[in-house]
Parts: C-alpha cells; structure tokens; sequence
C-alpha cells in the first residue's frame, strides 16, 4: 500500500476525534473558570490556553467545515470539499489566531485542500494550497499537524518531478517532528540508549 495512502488513511479518523475533543476541552476550560474553579490544564495537540475564546471559536469553525467536506465527498461532491476547505483556510487567515490549535487548525485545513487537488492531479493548485498553510509558519511552534504540511507538500514535489524540493520539504518535516519529540522530552538531549542522535 503506499504510504501516504494509508498516512491519511489512519489520520483522517484521528483528525475528526481531534477536533472534537478540542472543542469539548475548550468549552469544559471556559466553564471551568466561569464557576470560579482553576483554570483547566489541557493538553491536546500541544493547546496553550483551553480558555481561549478566539481558540474555541476557531476550532469550533473547523469542525463545522470538515464535517461539511466530510459531507460532500460522501455525495460525491469533490468541488463543494475543496471550497469548504477553502473557505476555512481563508478563515484562518483573515483571523490569525496564532495559538497552538490555531496553527493547526491552518496546517490541517491546508492539508487537507492539498491532498484533495493532489488527488484530482491538479499539482499547481495542491502546491498553492501547501503554501498558504506554511505562510508565516516561521513563528509556528512545531506540531503534529505542521509536520504532515510539510510531508504534503513533499509529495507534491515528487509528483512534480522536483525530487530535491522532495527531498527539501521532508527534511523540513524530519525537523519539525523532531522538535515535537524534544518538547515532549522538555528539551533533554537524547539518551545513549537513543542511539545518541538528536
């Protein structure tokens, strides 16, 4: 099976159940302080702040317009996905909220338009895509989500026949997953028992 096949395969449910414990934990996070209690901690996909209205309203519009797209390509209606997927990806970059969740909730929607022109073959607009989530990715901390960006836009770049902008973008992605690992160790180097590799 080829592998990007059965990546998107596995992360389409995981990116469903995502947004929707993101959303229940943002909400829980607001009721939380609305009654006085400490502020909830959670941690989700990396999430900075479960109280963050802006956060929770986007995440809560991103699970609207995937569902939508969920909907259209269960009709066979593969140019009403992509627009969905469009129209969030404007979404987050009218708005810019540059949360963890923000960041993701860009990165997915970039990806998922992506893959949809990638799979139509239509590269010029698949790599158009990939590049509008990646703007100002600079700023982003490093994320599941940004990572799979990257590793989209590499093979959109194989399909191109760029084998070195191939190439490129998987190391991006190499890079960013890495940086995933490191946060998740809190920065440690690695162990001997690692194989010592950063």
């Amino acid at each position: 099976m080829n592998g990007a096949v059965f990546t998107q395969r596995w992360r389409q449910p995981l990116r469903q159940v995502l947004w929707v414990l993101g959303l229940w934990a943002c909400v829980f996070g607001l009721a939380l302080e609305g009654v006085g209690c400490a502020k909830a901690q959670v941690d989700l996909a990396g999430a900075q702040s479960a109280g963050d209205e802006s956060t929770m309203a986007l995440v809560a519009i991103a699970v609207d317009f995937h569902k939508k797209a969920d909907l259209a390509l269960a009709e066979g209606r593969r140019e009403d996905a992509r627009k969905e997927m469009e129209e969030l990806l404007g979404v987050c970059e009218r708005y810019q909220v540059r949360t963890v969740e923000g960041w993701d909730v860009k990165f997915d929607a970039a990806t998922r338009l992506a893959r949809l022109h990638l799979e139509d073959n239509n590269l010029p607009a698949a790599e158009v895509a990939a590049q509008r989530g990646l703007a100002g990715a600079e700023e982003a901390p490093p994320t599941l989500f940004h990572g799979y960006l990257l590793q989209t836009l590499a093979d959109v770049k194989e399909k191109q026949d760029d084998p070195r902008g191939s190439v490129e973008n998987h190391t991006r992605a190499i890079q960013v997953f890495k940086g995933v690992l490191d946060a998740q160790r809190g920065g440690l180097p690695p162990r001997e028992s690692d194989g010592g590799t950063p």
